[in-house]
């Protein structure tokens, strides 16, 4: 994905199951974890990147060079990985509208080193739940957050930030988050 505001990568890693006769369902085996090397998907192998699985929203951490796919058992069929360069400041590394991970849905984004805002507008739908998870650098933590009157929830767990909003209207919201180091 190649935004005015951010470069990422979408990686999605499938499981074909077995085709029960006659019927939409599929039988899978499991795979077991795998090592993704950067270098062979074209990404520069030498940087850092923070790493997030959008159906199970798992942080996988922070890799240079690559990182480990989970297992998928009997009961997954697919992974969605966003391969994001890691900053130095708190960066939207997810939102749950699209399996893209911000790609159709993140209009704009901006970090404000003085103030400690992280700031953008996103592409919302009336009744979706929109959540948007932000990587914490040591010593981050989320303190406040609004967006075009909006009711907001925010968390901090770990390395992880999330802000969440059911919108009112299919619109184009304008939001700020604040964070404290």
């Amino acid at each position: 994905i190649d935004r005015p505001f951010d470069h990422w990568y979408v990686l999605a890693r499938f499981q074909w199951g077995q085709k029960e006769k006659n019927k939409h369902v599929y039988h899978f085996k499991g795979l077991p974890p795998v090592e993704v090397k950067f270098a062979d998907l074209g990404i520069p192998a030498e940087r850092r990147y923070l790493v997030f699985e959008f159906w199970t929203q798992t942080f996988l951490g922070k890799a240079k060079g690559s990182f480990t796919a989970p297992a998928m058992d009997d009961n997954t069929g697919m992974q969605v990985f966003a391969i994001r360069e890691a900053r130095d400041h708190p960066w939207i590394i997810s939102t749950s509208r699209h399996i893209s991970q911000g790609g159709v849905d993140l209009l704009d984004l901006r970090w404000d080193d003085g103030n400690r805002i992280l700031s953008g507008s996103s592409s919302v739908v009336k009744g979706d739940p929109y959540v948007m998870t932000i990587y914490l650098p040591e010593g981050f933590r989320l303190v406040s957050a609004e967006a075009d009157g909006e009711k907001l929830e925010m968390e901090n767990t770990g390395h992880l930030g999330t802000v969440r909003m059911i919108p009112s209207a299919t619109k184009t919201v304008n939001w700020r988050i604040a964070f404290v180091k």
